[in-house]
C-alpha cells in the first residue's frame, strides 16, 4: 500500500533516478539528444536541479511502498513562489552546461517555458491553484495503477483538506493525454510548441476539487 509524506535528504538521490529514468523516453527530452548516455546525464541534471528547487521549497512529496519510492510529486501550492534564474544557477545550473551542448540547454530552457505559458495565464485568473510541477512513476511500477491512485486518492484528499482548488499541469506525451482524461482532468490547453526543428505538443489539463 501506497504511503506519502514530504521527501527527506536522504531520498533525493533515489528521487532522482525515479524522475529520470520515468522521462528518459519523453519526447520533451528524446528529440534534443539521440545518444543514450548523453541524454541519460542531461534528463538527470535537469530533473535533479528541478527537484532540488522544490525539495528545498518543501514541494517534494514521495510515495513508497516496501520501503521504495515509487511516486515523485513536485506540488506547487497557492501563493507558492515561482523559482528564478538565480536559484537554479546556485543549485548547479552550470554543470548542465559543462556536461551538454550549450545551445541545446538553451533551447530546451526555452521550450520549457512556452510550454508552461498555459499555466502562467491560468495560475494569474485562478485562486487556490495547484501546479502539479512534476509527476514520475517508477518505471516499473508504471501502468499498474499506482498512477491514478496518487493522483485521483492522495492529491485529491490533500487539497480537499486544504479547503479544495484547482489542480493543473501539462504533458507533452499524446500517451498521457488518455490517462489524465481518465483520471477527472479536463484539457484546457492544446497546442504545439516549435524548438530546433522539430514540434513538441503541448496539453494543458485541470481539474476543480472540492
Amino acid at each position: 500500500m501506497l504511503s506519502f509524506r514530504l521527501a527527506r535528504k536522504e531520498d533525493l538521490e533515489e528521487v532522482f533516478q525515479v524522475a529520470g529514468e520515468a522521462f528518459f523516453d519523453y519526447d520533451f527530452f528524446g528529440n534534443y539528444e539521440k545518444n543514450y548516455n548523453r541524454r541519460w546525464q542531461f534528463v538527470y541534471e535537469m530533473e535533479k536541479i528541478c527537484l532540488l528547487v522544490n525539495f528545498r521549497r518543501n514541494q517534494l512529496i514521495v510515495g513508497e511502498e516496501n520501503n521504495k519510492i515509487v511516486i515523485v510529486i513536485a506540488l506547487h501550492e497557492p501563493g507558492s513562489k515561482q523559482a528564478g534564474d538565480l536559484e537554479y544557477t546556485l543549485l548547479g545550473f552550470k554543470s548542465v552546461f559543462r556536461g551538454c551542448n550549450f545551445f541545446k540547454v538553451l533551447a530546451f530552457s526555452m521550450m520549457d517555458n512556452a510550454c508552461e505559458e498555459p499555466i502562467r495565464k491560468l495560475r494569474e485568473k485562478t485562486p487556490d491553484f495547484y501546479y502539479l510541477h512534476n509527476f514520475s512513476v517508477r518505471k516499473d511500477y508504471q501502468r499498474k495503477g499506482y498512477g491514478s491512485n496518487a493522483l485521483m486518492e492522495y492529491l485529491s484528499d490533500y487539497i480537499k483538506e486544504k479547503g479544495g482548488g484547482t489542480l493543473a499541469l501539462i504533458t507533452n506525451s499524446k500517451e498521457n493525454v488518455e490517462f489524465y482524461n481518465k483520471c477527472g482532468f479536463t484539457c484546457f490547453h492544446r497546442g504545439r510548441v516549435k524548438s530546433m526543428g522539430f514540434w513538441l505538443g503541448n496539453w494543458a489539463f485541470k481539474k476543480v476539487i472540492e
